[in-house]
This record gives structure tokens, C-alpha cells and sequence, in this order.
């Protein structure tokens, strides 16, 4: 089990990175219905937008099929689902990252303490 090691955002983070990297004034952009991941693209600058503000292109939304909300999607046009679309924009101002100062030896200990409390096997 892979739940609560960050791993989902070290990869997420990943992708982005090299995406502006490879791509630097390409917008960035997915749908979800997953809180973590939305949470997650919040973190990376994306916002949530009208699905009219992403693709049209028919392969993309094929990428839909497996999904239990794919009917919704379809009856909709591509225009709605329960799904949120969210948009990595270049051209925005980014918001500067808050930047805290902490004591590592407490930081480390607190760490250690929540490991101890929800990692049991």
C-alpha cells in the first residue's frame, strides 16, 4: 500500500515539471473527480475551469470510455460531467508559495510521532 507516502505527488509534480520544460507555453490541463488530485493540481497552479475551456479533440475525451460517468459525459456533449476540469495556464501570474521557517529537530520529531501513530502494522 502506497496511501499517505506522497508518492502520487512526487509523480504528479514530476510529469508537470518536465511537461514546462519540454513544453513551456503549453497549457496544462485534466479532469478529475479525485479531492488528492485536485488538491494536488491546486498546488501546482492549476484552477478549475468550464469543460469549455478544455480540448474538443475526440481523442482526449475517448480517454473517457472506462469511466463509470462516461453516459453523463456523453449526453452532455463533452460539455459537463461530474468530473472537474482543471487548467495550468503559463501566461497566469502564479501565486508566490508561502515559505515557512521551521525547526528541523521538531519538524523531524513530529514526523516521527505521526509515523509511529498511523503506520502501525
Amino acid at each position: 500500500d502506497y496511501r499517505h507516502l506522497g508518492l502520487a505527488k512526487k509523480i504528479k509534480t514530476f510529469v508537470f515539471d518536465y511537461s514546462q520544460k519540454k513544453y513551456p507555453e503549453a497549457k496544462i490541463f485534466g479532469i478529475t473527480t479525485g479531492l488528492a488530485v485536485m488538491k494536488i493540481n491546486s498546488d501546482l497552479g492549476y484552477r478549475p475551469v468550464p469543460f469549455s475551456e478544455l480540448t474538443d479533440d475526440p481523442s482526449f475525451w475517448s480517454g473517457c470510455r472506462t469511466c463509470s460517468n462516461f453516459d453523463i459525459l456523453q449526453r452532455k456533449e463533452n460539455k459537463m460531467c461530474l468530473c472537474t476540469g482543471m487548467l495550468y495556464d503559463p501566461n497566469e501570474k502564479r501565486k508566490p508559495k508561502a515559505t515557512y521557517t521551521f525547526n528541523q529537530k521538531v519538524l523531524s520529531r513530529l514526523k516521527n510521532i505521526k509515523q509511529a501513530l498511523f503506520l502501525k502494522k
